[in-house]
């Protein structure tokens, strides 16, 4: 029925079941109410009619921009704990309350990395818990780390700032909206748009940004489909969704790709870059590894490649090639 039918139409004979049945003096408690209005909702999904608009990903310079600022005007949190927040809900694709329940008893510091346990979440509907490993995103380097948007520094400095219990909350001064205010307004400040437009640092940004911008930033740092599943704990193909645009900017080479002359030009395809990458490397963190573009170990024993630089493709030439050729031949 519904791959026939427009949304208003189905809205339609809701209505009109609706009216019937009041008519017949019986009334919908709560919960059918509920399920009626998520019927719906996924009838008018299946449909292929206009999807809601999306919240959009945070660039690169955008999260650098968040670890590194120092004053914000008009932002109501602390703005250590919001840094710390932001930045491991960004780098552990964290939903955003998940975050916010988090209980200091949850995190778990080593030297370079924090495990964070997370009692409940959306896809644990048996609360079995679950462990999110953040590291260092300093890559392999004399020295300490130094990075303002290393989650793990921030979350241990934000973590060693206040005292407290284990029972007590790791962010007590956030709540869902103050976070999404003030994420907007740090976006508008970084970009120089005025907070009340509509546009760039506004309403094109709320928190659940921040898993997405994690999630790509993570693609385009080359790891695959199955690790992005697996560390945002997704158990349906969903995160899928978080990935559309992610390739847009890739556009303008697709032109000279087509024509090009193989093998000399032919960039490789992504996913088979993606599966090449991933056989001949070992990652165990993949949150360290969002800032630049291809995961390589770190003196912490974790990646860290997702905000410094775009993946290169490799080229044969084309005598080695025609050789391999043969020689198989």
């Amino acid at each position: 029925m519904t791959g026939s039918h427009k949304g208003s139409t189905i809205d339609n004979y809701v209505r009109i079941l609706k009216a019937t049945n009041l008519r017949r003096g019986s009334e919908l408690d709560a919960p059918s109410v509920f399920a009626i209005k998520v019927a719906v909702k996924a009838a008018k999904k299946r449909t292929g009619g206009p999807e809601a608009a999306q919240k959009r990903a945070l660039t690169k310079d955008e999260v650098v921009g968040i670890g590194e600022v120092q004053t914000v005007p008009g932002v109501v949190n602390n703005l250590q704990e919001f840094r710390a927040a932001t930045l491991i809900a960004i780098f552990g694709l964290l939903r955003c309350r998940e975050a916010l329940s988090l209980k200091r008893g949850d995190v778990v510091f080593s030297s370079a990395q924090a495990a964070i346990t997370l009692r409940k979440s959306k896809t644990d509907q048996f609360m079995a818990g679950h462990t999110v490993v953040i590291g260092c995103s300093a890559k392999s380097r004399p020295g300490p780390c130094v990075d303002g948007f290393c989650p793990f520094l921030r979350l241990k400095a934000w973590f060693e700032s206040c005292s407290g219990q284990a029972d007590d909350l790791l962010f007590p001064g956030l709540t869902y909206e103050t976070w999404r205010l003030d994420l907007r307004c740090v976006i508008a400040y970084l970009s120089g748009t005025p907070t009340s437009l509509d546009g760039v640092g506004t309403t094109s940004v709320a928190l659940h940004s921040l898993r997405r911008t994690g999630e790509q930033l993570l693609w385009r740092a080359g790891f695959s489909l199955l690790h992005l599943r697996e560390y945002g704990r997704w158990r349906s193909n969903a995160y899928l969704e978080y990935l559309k645009g992610v390739t847009l900017s890739e556009a303008p080479s697709y032109a000279a790709a087509m024509m090009a002359q193989p093998p000399e030009a032919l960039p490789e395809p992504a996913l088979k870059a993606h599966k090449e990458h991933m056989v001949s490397s070992t990652v165990s963190d993949p949150s360290a590894s969002l800032m630049e573009g291809a995961p390589a170990k770190d003196k912490c024993g974790a990646s860290s490649t997702l905000l410094k630089r775009p993946r290169t493709s490799r080229t044969t030439p084309a005598s080695e090639d025609r050789g391999d050729r043969m020689g198989r031949l």
